[in-house]
């Protein structure tokens, strides 16, 4: 996770690693946005999150002998990141938890067809807290958020197909390197009435 190119231009890249205690942050592991997502808005690049991984770490809440809840700070700075660079989210695995919303805090999303799901809580969370019985794909897989809900744009029929997509999104290759400069001015006013069609 840090700065890349895609075709010449840089880019941000961040996100959440299963491998890596699941892919949850704790005192130990910070969410890797915390670093990246000041480097997309300082240097006004494209923002790129590859997220797999769940929110919240019960192992990590018994060290520190309290629930841990997501601080503020991370979701505004998220929100102005919005405002001033594209961001653009591969949901490349299972997501739960504040991944699940951070992934979903982008321009373009897209989840990789039977391999991603995205929920709140997985579904021995939900089977105890309502008693239905639902697997990973109908409660969070492509069919789901990309045909049914919307909030995913695309489906991929590979992680390969998903960075593609991704690098080819319009969000990423249209990017003019002043759009950051540009994003605060004021619109240009006419003087001149427009011609009638």
């Amino acid at each position: 996770m840090g700065l890349a190119e895609i075709d010449g231009r840089p880019v941000a890249i961040g996100g959440d690693d299963f491998t890596i205690s699941g892919g949850s942050p704790h005192n130990v592991r910070k969410h890797s946005r915390q670093f990246t997502q000041p480097l997309a808005t300082q240097y006004g690049i494209p923002y790129i999150q590859l997220v797999e991984g769940v929110g919240h770490s019960a192992k990590a809440d018994e060290a520190a002998g309290h629930m841990g809840l997501p601080g503020g700070d991370l979701w505004w700075k998220g929100v102005e990141l919005m405002k001033r660079v594209p961001v653009a989210a591969g949901i490349m695995g299972s997501v739960a938890g504040a991944p699940a919303a951070f992934a979903l805090m982008s321009h373009f999303t897209v989840m990789v067809k039977d391999q991603s799901q995205i929920f709140p809580s997985g579904p021995p969370v939900v089977r105890r807290a309502i008693g239905e019985q639902m697997d990973k794909e109908e409660l969070g897989g492509y069919k789901r958020h990309v045909h049914e809900s919307g909030q995913v744009d695309n489906e991929a029929e590979s992680e390969e197909d998903a960075f593609e997509q991704i690098k080819t999104s319009y969000l990423i290759c249209r990017t003019l390197p002043t759009m950051s400069r540009r994003a605060w001015k004021p619109a240009t006013r006419l003087t001149v009435a427009p011609k009638s069609c």
